[in-house]
């Protein structure tokens, strides 16, 4: 499983919270999943900002990706509207 230092942080606090239950319920596992999921889901979006940036160039004072005349934010702003 992949980890990063955040994820790592949602299962450490949550593995702390939950040290003296024996069971654990299945909303509150789905309650982990999902925190975890939305963590995953930031993460992708931030690296695909960070290969979008790597690509970019500049014209007059202008961020553009690509080759199609968009800029940085316009490219930014879809990865922020996608889920």
């Amino acid at each position: 499983m992949l980890t990063t230092p955040k994820i790592e942080n949602i299962i450490r606090t949550w593995a702390e919270s939950h040290k003296n239950s024996i069971v654990v319920s299945e909303s509150e596992i789905d309650e982990l999943a999902e925190r975890i999921a939305r963590t995953m889901s930031e993460i992708t979006k931030e690296a695909r900002k960070d290969g979008i940036r790597e690509y970019s160039w500049m014209k007059d004072g202008i961020t553009y990706v690509g080759t199609t005349g968009k800029t940085l934010r316009a490219a930014f702003d879809e990865v922020d509207q996608e889920e």
